[in-house]
């Protein structure tokens, strides 16, 4: 609250996908869905939704491995019975870089979102970025917790799934 000077009617969302490994499919179809290119093996991804202090809102999912975060986020923020209800206008929603193809998107919605800067074809950053993304960075970091709790709790989510279970 201090780093961004929020208001008390002000909600700050903090979202970021995971990902859970599995075997492969015998369904065709859905093998090639749930292939990641980007880590070579099967897998599905849940997507938390979480606030700074820690406190899981929501856990979506799971959605297909060719699906990347900026996708998932505006499948979620266009069903009308799901997130978009508890959010108001300029509320703050904290992401990764993962999320730029929808910054435009949450923008036009009437949110504020801040994700760490992006280099660009430059060599570095400003002070000012590097100082915003480096604050960006020190709220996003509560999600990524979630996530590593959530895996240490049920150990169940940390291996390869058998298919069995999906």
């Amino acid at each position: 609250k201090k780093l961004y000077q929020i208001k008390d009617d002000q909600l700050i969302f903090i979202c970021d996908g995971t990902y859970i490994r599995h075997q492969k499919s015998e369904n065709n179809e859905y093998q090639r869905k749930s292939y990641s290119g980007q880590k070579k093996v099967p897998l599905c991804k849940p997507f938390t939704i979480c606030t700074t202090n820690g406190f899981v809102i929501d856990m979506l999912g799971p959605y297909t491995a060719n699906m990347n975060d900026a996708e998932i986020m505006r499948v979620i923020l266009n069903d009308p019975d799901g997130l978009i209800k508890l959010l108001k206008k300029d509320d703050i929603i904290v992401v990764d870089r993962g999320f730029r193809d929808v910054i435009v998107y949450l923008e036009e919605l009437g949110f504020k979102a801040l994700m760490p800067a992006l280099k660009g074809k430059r060599n570095q950053l400003t002070t000012d970025e590097s100082n915003e993304s480096r604050f960006v960075t020190k709220i996003r970091w509560v999600v990524e917790a979630v996530h590593g709790d959530i895996k240490q709790k049920f150990r169940l989510l940390d291996h390869k799934l058998d298919n069995k279970l999906l």
